[in-house]
């Protein structure tokens, strides 16, 4: 049988017109029927179709309307899509691979208010349930509306109100729980029950967090095509997880660590922390990132966008081993750059400081090295200051009176310096020698000085 096979294959690679006609026959066996019948007129106009991708949607095809219809004969994977018009005018529904047919046909031009599910049983269920939610929704606008009328006086009113709200809550949760119950094998019912579950109060954050690694899918790749996985860690983030900089750093490490058991899923949780933390920060977070998971090669070279394989390189150049930045900075009209450094270097090593003046760290560290002169007799010190008001920077130098350069162009973040060096919070310390190689950097002073 083998051979015969094998023989069979050859003969199509040899014959290019029967290959590309065996290539349309597996297509059409594997592909799926999407059918949109519109009954307003919308002839020649373009509809798209779209993948959620996280909260992005991608557009993977488009066509015409032809005779009221539109009809995508393609192989698509499991998850969530959209069709649309425009952005104001878009249709969610769900794929599932083992339905060969969906048919959707709209009574009115805005698509999202005259869907009715001809043939799709995954979507017959997921339109049923955004019905059904949309009302509960309206009665509760309707109910909140009565109960901000009511004297704040009146408590007993306000608990009657809010007892109407929770019981329409319940009734929404019991309707979702039933239907996912009677249509068990279902993506709709498995993906929504996961949606339903991130509401889940728990007792402490860090309960919370346990819990949620247990029931998030990261071995199904599926829900790459939905809103889930960045919606999950959204809740991780800002209901379970503490708001310091350790807090933020053991939850994106409990997250990456459960999303190893699949790699495609990984590397869209590292993308997504990575445009998150960069978006929002707090900076130091997004360097961590990079620094613990991008620069040690922790995942293939699809990992992330061209913009972060520019960030990895820019990351790469300030690290221990490598020649510092060239830089220019202008302080008092005067231009300094790194050779300004090593050309008045009086020790083998400099230490350059990055810091504000009202940064209360920033004064501890200045503190320590005032009170243990001794330990810094034989380093060179930078004062680089992120402040962006001269007399403020002035008076701050003449109360500390301290040894080394000074320097100060008042562009604070934006500085030329603080850019190439990539600081993002102060103090920040890096530890060269007189080659300018960098020898250690960090934001702990203790830390950079005693590191060879």
């Amino acid at each position: 049988m083998a051979p015969l096979v094998l023989k069979f294959f050859k003969g199509l690679v040899g014959n290019k017109k029967w290959l590309v006609l065996f290539f349309l026959l597996v297509n059409k066996v594997f592909s799926q029927r999407l059918e949109f019948n519109f009954k307003c007129d919308l002839n020649n106009k373009i509809l798209f179709l779209e993948v959620y991708k996280g909260y992005e949607l991608l557009k993977i095809d488009s066509a015409v309307v032809k005779e009221s219809k539109v009809v995508f004969n393609k192989r698509l994977e499991k998850g969530s899509y959209a069709i649309n018009f425009s952005d104001s005018n878009r249709f969610d529904f769900i794929v599932n691979p083992v339905e060969k047919r969906i048919s959707i046909k709209f009574n009115d031009c805005r698509l999202i208010n005259s869907a009715i599910v001809v043939e799709s049983d995954e979507n017959k269920l997921f339109w049923d349930y955004k019905y059904y939610s949309k009302n509960v929704s309206e009665k509760i606008y309707e109910e909140r509306l009565k109960q901000s009328n009511v004297p704040r006086s009146d408590a007993s009113m306000i608990a009657f109100y809010e007892d109407n709200i929770q019981s329409l809550n319940a009734k929404k949760k019991l309707y979702l729980t039933e239907l996912a119950k009677n249509n068990s094998h279902s993506f709709f019912s498995e993906s929504s029950l996961l949606f339903e579950r991130l509401n889940e109060t728990y007792t402490s954050k860090l309960k919370g967090q346990e819990e949620m690694l247990k029931f998030i899918p990261f071995k199904k790749e599926a829900y790459l095509n939905t809103t889930f996985f960045p919606a999950a860690v959204m809740v991780f983030l800002q209901n379970h997880t503490e708001y310091t900089e350790a807090g933020f750093k053991a939850a994106v490490d409990k997250i990456l660590n459960a999303a190893k058991v699949n790699e495609v899923v990984y590397n869209f949780h590292l993308n997504f922390l990575l445009d998150l933390f960069k978006r929002v920060g707090p900076d130091v977070i997004f360097d961590y990132l990079v620094e613990q998971y991008l620069l040690k090669g922790s995942c293939n070279e699809g990992y992330s966008k061209d913009s972060y394989r520019k960030i990895v390189m820019e990351y790469n150049s300030i690290q221990p081993g490598v020649r510092a930045p060239d830089f220019e900075i202008f302080s008092e009209q005067v231009k300094y750059n790194l050779q300004s450094i090593l050309s008045t270097m009086k020790h083998k090593e400099a230490l350059l400081f990055f810091y504000s003046s009202h940064c209360e760290f920033c004064h501890n560290a200045i503190s320590q090295i005032q009170q243990n002169k001794g330990s810094f007799s034989n380093i060179d010190i930078v004062f680089i200051s992120l402040d962006t008001d001269l007399e403020l920077w002035k008076n701050y130098n003449d109360i500390h009176r301290l040894n080394g350069l000074h320097w100060c162009d008042l562009k604070g973040w934006k500085s030329d310096i603080a850019q190439k060096y990539l600081v993002h919070r102060t103090p920040t310390f890096y530890k060269i020698d007189s080659k300018g190689i960098i020898i250690s950097k960090g934001s702990s002073l203790e830390a950079v000085i005693s590191e060879k």
